[in-house]
This record gives C-alpha cells, structure tokens and sequence, in this order.
C-alpha cells in the first residue's frame, strides 16, 4: 500500500473511531481463519469477461417480483430476484452442496457465484470448504443435478431448479449422494455422470437461485406439479388425515405421543416422513385432507397436495414462516397453533385443533 493511502486511511479512521475499530477487530478475526470476503461475484460482473469463466447462454424464467399474502393480523410478503438458466464456461463445482466457482487464472483467484445459493455467501465462505487444490475429475458438458441438502430446502429449492434446467446436457450426480436424488434421477429416466465431490466443468447449465431461502418461489411450486404429472401417480381422492410426527427428535414436545393416540383416535395416520421413499411421500401428501405436525422438515411434504388445510404447531422458541408461505403458494389452507415447549398443556393443543380441523 502506497503510503498517501495509508495516510488517508488514517484520517478516514480517526474520524469514525467505533466503525474503525470494529472494522479492525472483524478483519484480524476473519483474517485468522483465512476468510476473505472478496472471493465472491455474481454473474452480472463475471458477464463483463474478466474471468475465465464465461457465460455463453442466459435465459430468463421469470422476472423478479414481489408477492403479497393478507393474513388476519399482518401483511406477508416476500422479494424474488429474477430466476435465470445459466450456461457458463470453466467452473469448479461442489456437487454435494451444488457450490459453484468461477476461476480467474491472471490473478490466479475462484471466486464463489452468489447465484448457486440461496444462503448468505458470508455465512458460505466461513463454514463451508474451499475448493480443493488437486481436482482430478474435468467434465466436458453437464447439467447440475441434486445436493445433499436437508429436506425442506431440497424439496422448495433444489429439486424445481434442477427441473426447470431444460439443458440437454448430461446430469452430474454426486456419487455419495443421497438416496432421494438417486430414486428421482432414476424415475425420471435420467442418464448421469457419477462425479466426485469437487469437479471442473468446462460446459455446465444451472438454473439460479436469488432470496429464495425459505420463500417457495411460483415457478418452483409449478415445476414440481409437473413432476407429479410426470411421475404417473395414483389419482388424488384428498381422503386421508395426516400427524407428522417429530417424537423421534430433539424437537418433540412432551406431550406429543399422547397427542398421537388423540389423533389417532380421530382417524389420521401418524407418519415418519424418513421412513418412506421420496416417491413415496409424494404420493402419500398428495392425497392428504388435513396435515397437522410440529414445525419441522416433514411439514414440506404438504407442498404435494394442492388441497389441503395444514395445522402447524408453533413453538414460541422457534417462529418461522416458510410453512405458511409453502401452503398460501399451492393453494391451500393454513392454521397455526403457538405453544411453549415446557408450558403448553395438551388439553391446550387439542381443543384449538376441535376447533380447526374440518
């Protein structure tokens, strides 16, 4: 650093002394455990051509929008960005996480593209690893295929991009990758390259993601309608009721095993969501009348039914909307009951879903 900058830094710094100084602490943190912000671009700079990575098609799917739902206490909303199919030229890829670089040899720098995750890239480039020095496995052309993501965000995020990608191009499939991937990849008929963990790609299509996290986008919901349809499924008669249950997690409440033999006794099936198949839990959903179940993954299941009324049970410890936004986006009904984990009695809970379930 020249050293006029160095001064004018200086005087910039003793003028905001508290920034200054929280700024100096961040760095000499982030600094110690080799973070560096600046290893991150969006496609609309990598689109200028100072990377090696070059985009070569850029289709829109849908433009960004913002979508309002009128509760009866509150206004909910949500922002999209635009949604794009991407081909682009010399990236790294985390086929497990489905993390894309772009390279830079000049300045012989990766950097991470925003737009292959929904998640903060701060949070990214601190807790999720790098890309390795040695990558052995270079693909020509590939499409991206399906991470290991946990099952909420596999199912509103990464499976609907991964069906909109219209590109002819091979699948990558990661080779330890779980088994709903696999079981899709292979009902739908797709051939896929078995692709290590870190691989360089010298063709690949990917559909974007942008402030979806959490928030089930329009196009999302309409892709995996389609996939339904093209499954062949059952016809839907809506009969069944459904608990998903969490009594074998961490998160159940104490009373929820009596709150099964309640249920129960008003006819619903208590189902474990990880005990079935992923087509198997379309099909199961997608006949549901009535969803009830503490927040939690198994609750996306409901997304396969397009009309049914979900009850979900709210701790007071952990209040998130994506389930409510998920069912207002497919059309259906959505209750909510708030309890707290260690005070809320099950008379409490009962005589609330009296009153709700139809």
């Amino acid at each position: 650093m020249k050293s006029e900058d160095l001064i004018q830094r200086f005087k910039h710094a003793r003028s905001r002394p508290t920034e200054a100084g929280r700024r100096i602490l961040m760095r000499t943190f982030l600094s110690l455990f080799g973070v560096d912000f600046s290893k991150q671009t969006e496609i609309q700079y990598v689109d200028l051509g100072f990377f090696d990575s070059k985009i070569f098609r850029k289709g829109m799917i849908s433009k960004a929008e913002t979508i309002t739902f009128s509760t009866n206490d509150s206004t909910f909303e949500h922002s999209f960005g635009s949604k794009y199919q991407i081909e682009i030229s010399n990236v790294i890829v985390n086929t497990k996480l489905n993390h894309i670089y772009v390279t830079n040899s000049n300045e012989r720098k990766i950097s991470f593209l925003k737009e292959s995750s929904s998640w903060s890239t701060e949070n990214l480039i601190m807790f999720s690893p790098g890309p390795i020095r040695r990558i052995s496995q270079v693909i020509e052309y590939a499409k991206l295929g399906l991470p290991n993501s946990g099952h909420y965000h596999w199912v509103s995020e990464d499976l609907p991009n991964y069906l909109m990608d219209n590109s002819k191009y091979e699948t990558m499939a990661y080779s330890h990758g779980s088994e709903k991937s696999k079981e899709i990849l292979n009902k739908l008929g797709v051939r896929y390259i078995d692709a290590n963990e870190w691989v360089f790609v010298k063709n690949l299509s990917f559909v974007t993601k942008s402030n979806e996290l959490g928030y089930l986008h329009p196009n999302s919901f309409k892709a995996l309608i389609n996939l339904q349809n093209h499954l062949g499924l059952n016809a839907i008669k809506g009969l069944k009721n459904i608990y998903v249950s969490r009594s074998r997690t961490r998160r159940s409440a104490f009373w929820e095993k009596d709150l099964e033999t309640y249920l129960l006794e008003k006819g619903f099936e208590i189902v474990y969501a990880e005990d079935y198949s992923i087509v198997d839990q379309i099909e199961l959903f997608r006949d549901a009348k009535n969803i009830v179940g503490v927040h939690g993954a198994g609750l996306t299941n409901a997304i396969w039914s397009t009309n049914c009324s979900v009850i979900e049970l709210m701790p007071t410890s952990r209040i998130n909307r994506c389930i409510e936004w998920q069912a207002k986006i497919a059309n259906g009904k959505y209750q909510r009951i708030y309890f707290h984990p260690k005070v809320t009695k099950l008379n409490d809970i009962t005589n609330e879903l009296d009153a709700l379930i139809r």
